[in-house]
């Protein structure tokens, strides 16, 4: 019997670390997580863009950014791969990361957490 192969699940959120580019704040990206979290702006669609960002009084920017236009995307979709990446690429208190294979209403792409807004890409 020929064993089933399995085909590649998006949503897996695979996680790679960046410690040298582009490094934003944990803390501000810590309120835009905050600041995006709040139920009031959740469930905001955002399908026309591909970047989420805040820059705080003293200048520091961190934003959650996408590789494509996605749909239908809202909020709330964004935190699953974002709080990965928090966790797993905070160092001295920055983070930039990149997250693949992260489900964004239903198609499959990448997402980044850094101190810029452009960039992500496939």
């Amino acid at each position: 019997t020929p064993s089933p192969h399995l085909a590649p699940r998006c949503g897996s959120n695979i996680v790679t670390c960046d410690f040298a580019s582009y490094r934003a704040p944990a803390a501000v990206c810590g309120r835009l997580m905050d600041i995006l979290g709040d139920p009031a702006t959740r469930i905001t669609e955002i399908g026309g863009v591909t970047a989420q960002c805040y820059t705080a009084s003293d200048g520091g920017k961190c934003c959650i950014s996408w590789s494509r236009r996605v749909a239908g995307l809202r909020v709330e979709m964004l935190f699953g791969a974002a709080v990965e990446m928090m966790r797993q690429c905070a160092r001295d208190g920055r983070v930039s990361g990149m997250a693949m294979d992260v489900d964004l209403a239903g198609v499959c792409t990448v997402q980044c957490l850094s101190g810029r807004e452009g960039g992500c890409r496939e």
